[in-house]
């Protein structure tokens, strides 16, 4: 609904600035829907933290269960001394009879939020809501430390429904020269790939600086690039062990971006036809493929084949291979040699 300006009004002032309530009504009532979704799913995720606490409080649950190889004895003691007096305050009577006191802490009250306030609350939960949802669905999830102004993502990524490697890196706050603004850089990191190391330097450009921040963006490049990773490396293991008879010599380089293989084929030898039947025989073929460092597919055009055949059996050998640009390597050697 658009507003005329209010020094233009004339005489339908009054009914355009009763238009006006109006619209402002409707734009405060959808934040306010929004804000108690939001309060909603907090809610939830308090009281999950709350039944947590007891379990630990009544001994039934250990703090190092939460946080394995996290925090040390005197750590897990501190937090359990903590929950046990929270404990104390929150029950009254004797043991065998607790009943929870009402709490006495002041409610938040509605008239002083305003709805810049209520705009600028939405807007943080939606980031802070979209950031774990990422890390959910991708495969990460973000610590504060080891150091000051510092936070660690922990990638877990997963290939064929299995968690491949857990790797971490480590960012801080940077202050920019020549500006009152901050950005991020990578402070540590412990990444498998090692043919690319100025690999995190260019996303760290890309995506960190303080005109172009896109953290949610960083840590999907990175989480891509692992995957990609671990993916051409399973491949490679699992073409081996479906067919040991036929695959050897297999070999991954450069962070598996290339990778090649020998391969025993059966063909027919048309110098030998009968007529009960065609003389076949076997020889070996050599096939390679390059990847991109974020790719699980080959590039299309780097499939390459040699072995003992003319050029026209070669042609027609790389044409039926096509597949091995769209499925994985045990899938398209099996669709294109035993379909």
């Amino acid at each position: 609904m658009s507003s005329v300006p209010r020094l233009y009004r004339g005489e339908m002032g009054p009914i355009l600035q009763q238009l006006d309530r109006i619209e402002e009504d409707s734009r405060k009532k959808s934040l306010e829907m929004e804000v108690r979704r939001l309060a909603y799913t907090l809610r939830k995720t308090v009281n999950e933290g709350r039944k947590i606490r007891d379990k630990i409080v009544e001994g039934s649950q250990n703090v190092a269960d939460y946080f394995p190889g996290e925090a040390d004895d005197e750590d897990a003691e501190n937090v359990e001394a903590m929950l046990e007096e929270g404990a104390e305050e929150r029950h009254v009577g004797d043991g065998s009879n607790k009943r929870r006191r009402k709490s006495s802490r002041p409610s938040l009250d509605a008239s002083y939020t305003t709805e810049e306030d209520l705009q600028r609350f939405v807007k943080n939960l939606r980031a802070s809501t979209a950031l774990k949802a990422v890390s959910l669905t991708q495969g990460f999830i973000g610590m504060n430390g080891p150091g000051r102004d510092e936070v660690t993502f922990r990638f877990t990524p997963c290939v064929g429904g299995r968690v491949a490697g857990e790797h971490d890196v480590v960012i801080r706050k940077v202050q920019e020269e020549g500006s009152g603004g901050a950005g991020m850089a990578v402070a540590d990191a412990d990444l498998p790939i090692e043919g690319d190391p100025e690999l995190l330097n260019r996303l760290e450009a890309e995506f960190l600086g303080e005109e172009s921040f896109d953290l949610p963006g960083f840590l999907q490049c990175v989480h891509k690039h692992l995957r990609a990773y671990y993916s051409r490396r399973e491949q490679l293991e699992a073409l081996v062990a479906a067919y040991p008879n036929d695959i050897s010599n297999a070999a991954g380089k450069d962070d598996y971006r290339q990778l090649s293989f020998r391969m025993r084929i059966q063909v027919q030898s048309e110098d030998d036809e009968e007529e009960d039947g065609r003389q076949e025989e076997m020889i070996m073929i050599f096939i390679s493929v390059k990847y991109e460092p974020d790719s699980e597919r080959p590039i299309v055009g780097s499939l390459k084949i040699s072995g003992d055949l003319d050029e026209q059996d070669l042609d027609a050998l790389l044409g039926q291979c096509q597949v091995f640009y769209k499925k994985s390597l045990v899938e398209a050697v099996r669709d294109a040699f035993l379909s």
